[in-house]
């Protein structure tokens, strides 16, 4: 899915995170991420959000990946 400017799709930030996608949308769902609901499955995550988000240290949990994009 091709989204424009600061938008990205949920398997694009999932990528970024080193996450899955489910993942992605468990953290939109809990607002932990900006983005918006297009559908019942399909959301677009803001790219500003998804750098704060990146960018807090983890204190719990499996430590992330560190892919590059």
């Amino acid at each position: 899915m091709a989204v424009k400017g600061d938008l990205l799709s949920v398997s694009e930030a999932a990528k970024i995170l080193g996450c899955s996608a489910s993942h992605v949308r468990f953290l939109l769902a809990e607002k932990l991420l900006d983005g918006e609901k297009l559908s019942p499955r399909a959301w677009v995550v803001r790219r500003q959000s998804l750098d704060a988000y990146a960018n807090k240290e983890i204190t719990v949990g499996r430590p992330r990946k560190n892919i590059s994009v």
